[in-house]
């Protein structure tokens, strides 16, 4: 049977273009002439068919490109609480914003060309307060920000084009403020576009890629969900996945195959395998980073790295085993699943948050015998931050940071769990392996403003969504695999 050859036809010339193409793609699912930049639309007019080919055979994806805009329509194996939309000042959606968003795009649909923002949320009103527990009222701060926020988006991908006025009018005093939107109808339904009916799902799980496949055809499913796990993921572990689909994973040609797809490097190592971009244009949350979230989850990483290594560590000696990934999937998805409207439901869901990210921290008390991860308390966490204030000064984690070291924690363990290299333990955290890439990270604080900067061996980054980017050297917490 012959290899199938990725992008085929392309010369080496041109190589360059196509993987900065398919890059864009991957990172940004939805693409017009305003987003996410003008001139990007023309990119993938040009490589349209060798790239669809590509995206179908190895992804089982599809690339839908018209004129206005080209829609990658994925398929997904698992469900992730990680936040996929932020605002234009970079808030994360959270699910006033998701329900907000997908109304207004119902209403979307049956409006005129133009409409103003009065018109939306006049809309809006009766239909979110028919939701239990979502509602809308104009008078509520934070129910106006939440619908800006949302216009925002439509705005920002070009669904949406304000002809006159402005939101922050509106945000200001709804009575005298408005702004008037030109519609793209085309534009709209792109933002959305569900693969299933979403009427008479019975649940949530229902909208993953079952795992199915007779013979040959098993082969090809394993491997489109393996390669499915290394774009989407920044690290995808051996040990989350299936036999079938692990046995992809270790296949060379997986990562001969991304690696020309994308431009980006295969790190493979003894737990698992992460596409590293050494570009720096794939990675939709790079790590390290110089925001101050970024800065102190890398200096945490480090302060861990550190603490692992002392013989008299807590951390070093407490090792546990994390119940299998496929159960804590399926209580994720349980606990969507309460949130279906059949289910009357307090404001808010059982096992969510305001940011509307699932807590998995009940999933990872079913801890086994048998130790394997270690494991750092939650107050060893605190402790760790402290002395990084103690030892950086305060005021190196910026003002909004300065005075709330607890808050920091919270937000840098909720990042390096975005970037799978922690994850929620009996009162505290796991280490997970890819953890240890990172351990050549060094502080630097830089006059004339005492600014806290990151030296790294090699840059090293990772990222919530497609890819990981930069590069490490090996560690002693998790073992490179031999190179075939």
């Amino acid at each position: 049977m012959s290899t199938y050859q990725v992008a085929a036809g392309v010369s080496a010339t041109d190589l360059p273009s196509y993987q900065r193409t398919a890059r864009l793609v991957l990172r940004h699912t939805l693409i017009t002439d305003v987003y996410p930049k003008a001139g990007m639309l023309e990119l993938v007019h040009r490589w349209e068919n060798p790239l669809a080919d590509d995206l179908r055979v190895l992804f089982g994806y599809r690339l839908d490109v018209r004129t206005s805009y080209a829609r990658l329509v994925r398929r997904f194996d698992r469900l992730t609480p990680v936040v996929q939309f932020r605002s234009r000042a970079r808030r994360p959606f959270d699910r006033r914003r998701y329900a907000y968003l997908c109304l207004v795009l119902a209403g979307l649909r049956r409006s005129h060309t133009e409409v103003s923002l009065a018109v939306i949320a006049r809309l809006l009103t009766p239909q979110a307060n028919a939701v239990n527990g979502l509602g809308f009222d104009p008078t509520v701060s934070e129910h106006k920000q939440a619908l800006a926020d949302a216009l925002g988006f439509l705005e920002q991908v070009g669904a949406l084009r304000c002809s006159d006025g402005s939101a922050n009018a509106w945000l200001r005093d709804p009575e005298t403020g408005d702004a008037l939107y030109d519609v793209d109808h085309d534009l709209c339904t792109a933002v959305f576009r569900p693969t299933r009916s979403l009427r008479d799902l019975p649940s949530a799980g229902d909208l993953l890629t079952p795992a199915i496949g007779l013979g040959r055809d098993a082969r090809r499913v394993a491997g489109q969900r393996a390669r499915r796990d290394v774009i989407e993921y920044p690290v995808a572990y051996f040990d989350e996945v299936d036999d079938d689909t692990a046995a992809a994973l270790r296949d060379p040609q997986l990562a001969e195959d991304l690696s020309r797809l994308t431009g980006t490097v295969v790190e493979r190592r003894a737990e698992g395998i992460a596409l590293i971009d050494t570009t720096g244009t794939f990675s939709d949350a790079p790590f390290p980073a110089p925001n101050a979230v970024a800065r102190a989850a890398a200096l945490l990483l480090g302060a861990i790295a550190d603490d692992l290594t002392r013989p008299d560590s807590e951390a070093a000696s407490l090792r546990l085993a994390p119940p299998v990934a496929a159960e804590i999937q399926a209580e994720l998805i349980a606990r969507i699943d309460e949130g279906m409207p059949r289910i009357q439901q307090p404001s808010t869901p059982t096992g969510q948050n305001e940011a509307g990210l699932v807590d998995l921290g009940a999933g990872w008390a079913t801890v086994e015998a048998g130790a394997a991860l270690p494991v750092v308390s939650d107050a060893q966490l605190a402790e760790l931050m402290r002395d990084l204030y103690d030892r950086f000064g305060a005021a190196s984690f910026t003002d909004a940071w300065a005075a709330d070291p607890d808050g920091m924690l919270a937000a840098a363990r909720r990042f390096l769990s975005e970037m799978k290299l922690l994850a929620p333990a009996p009162a505290g955290v796991f280490v997970l392996p890819a953890a240890g890439r990172y351990r050549t990270i060094i502080p630097v604080v830089a006059p004339p403003h005492d600014q806290l900067l990151l030296e790294v061996g090699p840059v090293a980054s990772s990222g919530e969504g497609p890819g990981a980017a930069g590069a490490g050297p090996a560690d002693d917490l998790a073992q490179r695999e031999d190179q075939e």
